[in-house]
């Protein structure tokens, strides 16, 4: 038993110095069956048993595995300690912390099962026994770090981002109070005339809890804080944090997510370049490689291979970004269908886009569609639990499918529906996302792009506005800046500002099957004059009314006054009336009979 128990201590402080070696692995399955038949003899084992075995598992990526070592676990202990605010029978200090590890463990399942809701409630009856210990108490400073942790993963899977941002601060602040606490030692109470040397011990005790602070607070930085900036698109930020938890995280044995950290370094620097900047790219394809190798034997290399087919997708390789494609599909999760579908709804919009690079426009769309059905509940117009982010890329790959489909549309009669529905799909992602600026922003770029197609370059130029005047300082990302100067350009490329060439073009196929058929050339002179001109007219008219109704804000008398109306044009071209029906022809009088 003694033995058991202090092979249980060794792997635990194993753990406790990020030493996830396989050596650890291997004890962990080897003595854990052994340590489920301590619960009867020691309840304290028995606890620290079931969080180190579920712990190591979860890190080592087995999460099936993780699951089941708590499967004879349900926090009740702990539950009923924190209802009724006292020690439950045959409970101690010590005891109750290694129940509330347990509980953190029990909440990690959830994590990775998708339920976060019931995550988030397990954090919550964590705090409380922390509360109910001894909140004062140093000893719960780590304690208090990994709830913050975990808390901040679980609400950045839900997309609250302010919400999770706060909590990983609170993780990385109180992973440096218990350093200071540990290292009382090493405080400076006034300007030191020497350097300062410590003991033989106070140097192993300021290691060990240098060790636990560079996890800590590295994993905040990059794993936590890091990742959130770059989804957002604040990529200076999320690069910083990066290096600086990288740089932390390798002074420890945890391999994981340094590699993690690098291929999310690479994600960062894709997202960064631009369409022309092939060095960055290829510098982030480097750095992935480098991840992809680190995460060989872990499910995360998924991921690794997720993000270098879209790498490749930037440089215009087809097909290195099919194959990174493929493996990604080699890699889902077979026993895991909450995470197996998330992945697949990733993949589908990935390989909607090569398909779109390789002009297969419809199988594009076909694709964009499975990805936005598994990301869908029983209504496709709202995500499920867990499915926001990848919902709206989505929607986003299923737009540009259909502008690209709309192309290749023989009729003009069905290129118009498919670029309004290409804008439904834009309009339906920017409203899920609208404390996204990324997503505003793209959203917005391609509709602008969507309403040139359809001849109106007062919509696109409206739209371009939205992202020069107040997006463009709050998004970094390279495509999306390449995305406005192409949109720009297409703006400032069309023969008149008012309509575009993709007007007159459409506008003269549509004229010419008017024309079809009919003889009276004096008939098709004033139909012509009224199919271009007047139409080209009334968008001047409200383009000019527009910009001054926002000069006078929003004041009818001042606008007609700039532009030297009456006030009544303006209010005709905003609310114009419906035409009248043409009255019913009179019954022509029948002579009377004589």
């Amino acid at each position: 038993m003694e033995m058991l128990t202090s092979e249980l201590e060794r792997l635990h402080d194993k753990l406790r110095r990020a030493e996830f070696d396989n050596e650890l692995l291997e004890e962990v399955v080897k003595h854990d069956s052994e340590w489920r038949r301590l619960e009867a003899t020691d309840a304290f084992a028995y606890v620290q048993g079931r969080s180190v075995v579920a712990e190591t598992f979860d890190y080592f990526g087995r999460y099936g595995e993780a699951a089941e070592s708590l499967s004879a676990c349900n926090g009740q202990e702990l539950d009923d300690f924190v209802r009724k605010g006292e020690n439950v029978p045959g409970s101690t200090p010590p005891l109750l912390k290694r129940r509330i590890w347990l509980h953190m463990s029990l909440a990690q399942v959830d994590y990775r099962n998708e339920q976060y809701d019931d995550a988030v409630r397990k954090l919550d009856t964590c705090e409380q026994a922390v509360d109910l210990l001894d909140p004062s108490n140093k000893q719960l400073c780590g304690t208090k770090s990994r709830i913050a942790y975990v808390r901040g993963q679980v609400l950045r899977q839900r997309g609250e981002y302010r919400e999770a941002r706060q909590s990983l601060t609170e993780s990385i602040t109180w992973a440096r109070r218990r350093f200071v606490a540990e290292t009382s030692f090493a405080d400076l109470s006034e300007p030191a005339n020497s350097a300062r040397k410590f003991t033989t011990d106070e140097q192993v005790a300021f290691d060990q809890a240098r060790l636990l602070a560079s996890c800590g607070i590295g994993r905040g930085q990059a794993m936590g804080l890091g990742w959130i900036e770059g989804t957002l698109g604040n990529l200076a930020a999320s690069e910083m944090l990066l290096n600086a938890g990288y740089s932390l995280l390798r002074c420890t044995g945890d391999w994981l997510h340094r590699a993690y950290c690098i291929l999310l370094l690479g994600v960062v620097l894709r997202a960064r370049a631009r369409d022309n900047d092939v060095l960055l790219l290829h510098e982030a394809k480097d750095l992935m490689l480098d991840a992809k190798r680190g995460l060989c034997d872990h499910p995360y290399r998924l991921r690794a291979a997720y993000e270098l087919s879209q790498v490749y997708i930037r440089l215009g390789d087809a097909s290195s970004a099919r194959q990174e494609i493929d493996e990604a599909i080699k890699y889902l999760p077979q026993n895991d269908n909450s995470r197996k579908s998330r992945w697949e709804c990733n993949i589908k919009i990935v390989q909607s886009r090569i398909e779109r690079m390789v002009r297969n426009y419809d199988r594009a769309e076909k694709f964009a569609n499975e990805a936005i059905r598994l990301a869908s509940g029983r209504d496709r117009g709202r995500p499920t639990s867990g499915y926001k982010e990848a919902w709206v890329e989505a929607r986003i790959a299923h737009g540009e499918a259909l502008l690209a489909l709309s192309t290749v549309s023989d009729k003009a009669e069905s290129r118009k529906p498919l670029v309004e529905r290409a804008l439904n799909a834009f309009a339906w992602a920017r409203h899920r996302s609208a404390a996204n600026p990324k997503v505003v922003a793209v959203c917005g770029l391609h509709a602008a792009r969507a309403h040139l197609m359809l001849g109106s370059v007062r919509e696109a130029w409206v739209g371009w506005s939205a992202w020069d005047d107040s997006l463009r300082r709050h998004v970094e990302h390279g495509f999306v800046q390449s995305l406005a100067d192409d949109v720009k350009n297409r703006i400032d490329n069309e023969s008149t500002f008012f309509v575009s060439q993709d007007f007159l073009r459409h506008k003269g196929e549509e004229y010419a099957e008017i024309e079809e058929g009919q003889n009276d050339d004096v008939v098709m002179e004033k139909a012509r004059k009224w199919f271009f001109f007047d139409e080209a007219r009334n968008r001047l008219d409200r383009f000019l009314i527009d910009q001054a109704l926002s000069l006078k804000n929003g004041k009818v008398e001042a606008a007609a006054a700039l532009l030297g109306v009456d006030p009544s044009t303006i209010r005709r071209v905003l609310h114009p009336k419906p035409p009248k029906e043409a009255p019913a022809e009179k019954k022509s009088k029948q002579p009377k009979q004589p």
